[in-house]
């Protein structure tokens, strides 16, 4: 990052992992938020292979997954030129493979714990999040990430803070991350009850392909990602 304040010139190097946040049309989360009733309604329950403390999580069938994919394509090559960008890697043009998809249902005292994912990449999208977690949040008193945030961490903490580390985030409806799958993050509980914070994740595999560049490359620069 270049910096110029008062004359003075200076670059400033990009620090940690990829960490992207934007937002998806309104269209889609409705119809996650539809399809999850609907795999909730059939039993699709994944919870048993998922690191959350999360009663209700549900996969998606794989017509939904299909449909999915394909209409965040642009948002996941948006992704891809981000990456490559932020760690100056050539923009090595890859497909994607999904490894996974489902929904998570969270109620009052649930949480995600420290974990990572399989894949290459991850993503989180954020279907409905209730307006009472406001005030629950504008009440709590602790140092510690507010009830039903998301934080991500990919060392140890800096006390003072002489680095930055991680981050954490108030997610609201409508927003997606994409970070790296190996990234640790892991999500607040809220105690309010009778409202559900609707979020939708899954993990994305990296194919690449060396041979499409101008001049073709014969073969992946050394621990390229």
């Amino acid at each position: 990052m270049a910096i110029n304040t008062k004359g003075l010139k200076a670059t400033v190097f990009n620090w940690g992992p990829c960490v992207m946040q934007t937002t998806v049309p309104k269209y889609i989360t409705d119809k996650l938020i539809e399809e999850g009733r609907v795999s909730e309604y059939k039993g699709m329950k994944t919870s048993k292979r998922l690191a959350g403390h999360i009663k209700n999580q549900v996969e998606y069938s794989h017509e939904v997954q299909k449909w999915f994919y394909s209409e965040m394509l642009p948002i996941f090559q948006m992704y891809r030129y981000v990456h490559c960008q932020y760690h100056k890697l050539p923009n090595i043009p890859c497909t994607f493979e999904p490894q996974a998809l489902w929904c998570n249902f969270q109620k009052s005292k649930e949480f995600n714990p420290h974990h990572i994912h399989i894949g290459d990449f991850s993503f989180v999208v954020y279907c409905q999040i209730p307006k009472e977690l406001e005030k629950e949040r504008e009440e709590f008193y602790g140092t510690a990430a507010l009830p039903g945030e998301i934080s991500w961490e990919f060392t140890q903490q800096a006390r003072p803070r002489w680095a930055t580390t991680g981050i954490g985030h108030q997610p609201k409806e409508g927003e997606c991350f994409i970070f790296p799958a190996m990234l640790q993050h892991w999500v607040m509980p809220f105690y309010t009850e009778n409202i559900e914070r609707i979020s939708v994740s899954g993990n994305v595999k990296n194919f690449y392909h060396p041979e499409k560049m101008n001049p073709p490359m014969a073969k992946l620069p050394e621990n390229y990602f």
